[in-house]
Order: structure tokens, then sequence, then C-alpha cells
């Protein structure tokens, strides 16, 4: 059996993926070693052949899973070309094994990696950035001025601000340490005492899952341009971490109240702050599309108003009914809702919310620090911009509408991600379930 492998990254990406070598342990004597190295060859998945692991050329045209595609020109050239690096890669491999096998086994994989290194890496493409820093800093000015792009799209302003933060914290992290982390101080070791850094701060378990989630991208992709070969943040042990947090919704009646709030001896921003929540209740869209909706994107489908949505943070089209009260609003503003930033919406949003007097009290549970912490707060303290989401995919699911209707309306691709968004209590439950026919239907008598 071939030990010494080929195999793609995103074997069922649409789009050119990374071709890794791949070595199995039984190479290495050691259950726990294995080598796994980019080559940083990309091909199309559809153009490649799984069992022969190669690109496909004119010669193995038979064996493409289309059989209605023919190979242009360049990609029989291209192909060719990438087949005949994949083989320098496997001669090197068993070149550098035999040389060097009988030196000391737990140094054996990484001397191998040194060698692949300085033979292949010269002659590709590289980062002007060789450590870690200065690629976490060539990396956040490529995604502002779009010279690096996420599945051929410009990174969003949300992601760039995310790892802004997370450099901050992680330059914060190296003066406490009073040290310069290079690519392969990435340990778990390192990760530990990172976890620490945080829990010393009180920051949210999220919060820290956010910053670990972007350290891990981080390392990826400059793992993928070869600047290092550090698999230590692949093991389980180094896990983004994520709880589930407690998250208001708020029902149809409280819904109704701010809708039919009289503010008109308050300031005007309340007044539109309320507006373009609304729009979010009942649209159940993320502020990032709710609050820039226009005429241009009103549609007539059979006679049915609706809104037509390209959302920005997914690229999901949506389209959206329009309800009664969701017409009026946006009638109000001649179908061109204002602009509003989200951090005012959201200090907004908690004062309409107390002078409708949604004030019940909320016990919450928050992890920060390491420790759990259970309080309680009024509601409205609660309320901000992602709750109309979360409002508007709750209040249509008591509504009895289908969860896969829900699902096509809101841009949620699986049903994980949507019941993630319902915030029902037992109460809501139990008077939604009383209306199935099960609890209302008496049981046939057998004789």
């Amino acid at each position: 059996m071939n030990e010494v492998k080929f195999l793609l990254k995103e074997p069922n990406s649409e789009k050119k993926t990374l071709i890794y070598l791949i070595v199995n342990s039984t190479y290495f004597n050691n259950k726990s070693r294995r080598l796994k190295y980019s080559t940083g060859e990309k091909v199309f998945p559809l153009l490649w052949d799984k069992t022969e692991q190669c690109a496909i050329t004119k010669k193995t045209h038979g064996q493409l899973k289309d059989n209605n595609y023919k190979l242009s020109k360049n990609e029989i050239t291209e192909n060719g070309l990438t087949n005949d690096q994949l083989l320098k890669y496997k001669l090197k491999f068993t070149e550098f094994f035999k040389n060097l096998k009988y030196d000391n086994t737990s140094s054996l994989l990484e001397k191998i990696i040194e060698k692949l290194d300085n033979e292949f890496k010269s002659n590709q493409k590289q980062s002007t950035a060789n450590d870690l820093n200065s690629f976490i800093d060539q990396f956040i000015t490529d995604i502002e001025t779009g010279k690096r792009l996420t599945e051929s799209k410009r990174y969003k302003e949300g992601s760039i601000k995310n790892f802004k933060g997370f450099q901050t914290q992680f330059n914060l992290f190296q003066e406490k340490q009073r040290k310069i982390y290079n690519f392969n101080d990435i340990t778990i070791d390192f990760y530990d005492e990172f976890l620490n850094f945080f829990n010393e701060k009180n920051y949210a378990t999220n919060t820290i899952g956010r910053h670990i989630k972007n350290l891990k991208t981080i390392l990826r992709i400059s793992r993928d341009e070869n600047l290092h070969q550090n698999f230590e943040i692949e093991r389980k042990k180094f896990k983004v971490l994520r709880i589930e947090t407690d998250q208001v919704y708020l029902n149809i009646d409280e819904i109704n109240t701010i809708y039919n709030l009289d503010l008109t001896e308050k300031p005007k921003e309340l007044d539109l702050a309320r507006d373009v929540f609304l729009v979010g209740c009942y649209t159940a869209q993320r502020f990032s599309d709710y609050s820039r909706i226009s005429k241009k994107h009103i549609k007539n489908i059979q006679n049915t108003r609706v809104i037509e949505l390209h959302q920005q943070k997914t690229g999901e089209t949506v389209i959206i009914p329009i309800k009664p009260e969701l017409e009026q609003i946006l009638n109000k503003y001649n179908y061109n809702l204002p602009k509003i930033h989200e951090q005012k919406l959201n200090k907004h949003i908690k004062t309409i919310a107390e002078i409708a007097e949604i004030n019940t009290i909320e016990n919450i549970t928050e992890t920060k620090g390491g420790l759990t912490v259970s309080s309680s707060v009024p509601k409205h303290e609660l309320i901000k911009t992602h709750t109309a989401r979360r409002s508007g995919a709750t209040n249509m699911y008591l509504a009895g509408i289908p969860t896969l209707d829900i699902m096509k309306i809101g841009g949620w691709k699986t049903e994980k991600q949507f019941l993630s968004y319902i915030r029902t209590s037992k109460e809501e439950t139990a008077v939604k379930v009383s209306k199935h026919k099960y609890f209302n239907n008496y049981l046939k008598k057998v004789n």
C-alpha cells in the first residue's frame, strides 16, 4: 500500500484548493507522528483523480467526474506542471527519508520538513512576512485594502475589526509574557497561558473563543503559505471556546407595545431607532441587512409584496413577505430607511423598551474569568440590535410557520443554526403544542 499520498485540502470546493503531501505514521514508527505538508500547489477538485492522486490531464480525461467537461489547453498545461511538481515532492521525500531514517526517530519528521522547506520554499511565492507578528501586520493590511480576499470576496468590516482586536490582545499578552512569539511557539502550553491571560482580565468565554478562532485562522493561512508546519492548533485541546448565552427575545405583545408607543414628545432619533429596530423584528434579518432596506429591495412576486435582499454576511439571497406593520413603517420613509449606526440603535432601543415598560426581571448566567456568574436584570437592558432577528425567528415559529420556510426567509442554512435563535418559554411551548391535533382529538375506543 502506498503510504505517501496527496490529498486535497477542500475536496468538495468549486474553487482551486491546496494539495497536501501526506505520509502515514507507519513510516515513522510512531502512531502520533504523521506528515501533512502543504505543497503550495492548487487544483480544481473537479480536475483531480483521487485514485491516481494526480491532476487530470488529457491522458486521463476519461476519469473526469463530469464527462461533459472539456479541459482547456491551459488546464492541461497547468495540471501537467502540477503533476511534475508533485512527483518532485514525492521523490525528494523518499530521498530525505532514506538518508535520515537512521537518525534520532524523535527528530526525523522535523528534519524532513526542514529539508523540504529548503528544497521547495525558495521556488514558491512567499509572503514578505516571515515571522508571526509581521505576518499578522501584513494580513490585516491586506484584508483592509482588499489585497487578500476570503472566498473571492473582501473581508467584512466586522471581521477586520475582530482581527484587529485579536492583534491588540496578542500584543498585550506578549508584553505581559516579555516574549515575542513566533509560529512554532504556538503550542498547547501557549494555549493554556493565553486562556489564563484572558481569565485574569475577566473576559467572557465567547470573547475568548473569538480571539482563539482568529489566531487559528491566521496560523492555518500562514501554514498554507508554507511559512511554517505547526499543527498544534489542530489538536483536540486547542479548541475554540463557546457557550450558549442567555439571549432574550420580544414576544408579539411586546413588539406591538413598541410599535404603538407614542414618541411624539421624545427626540426624533428615538422614533427612527424604534422603526429601524421593528423592521428587523418583522424581517428576521441581521442589522447589517435590515438597516439598509430601500426601494430597490421591494418586489412584487405573483401579486405579493416582498423584500428581496442579498445578505452581506453570507451572500445568501432571501425573500421576505411584507407584513402590514412593516409596510406602514417603510411607507413612512418612502421605502428608504434613514441610516443609523448600530451603536446608537443599541443604546436607543434600551431606552425605548424602558419607556414601553418592558421591565420583567430576567435571570441570566454568564461565564467570565472562568467563573459562572448569575444575575437578575430588567429585560429592557438586554435588548440590542440582534434581538430583532431572534424575535422575528421565534415569533414566526410560534405562529406555526414551518421551520424550513422560516430558514429560507432568514437565510439560515442549517436547522441547528436556526434553532439556536428560538427562545420560547415552557409556557409558550405548551400553548403552541396544545393546538396540535394530538391534544384536541379523542382517541378511538378499541372494542
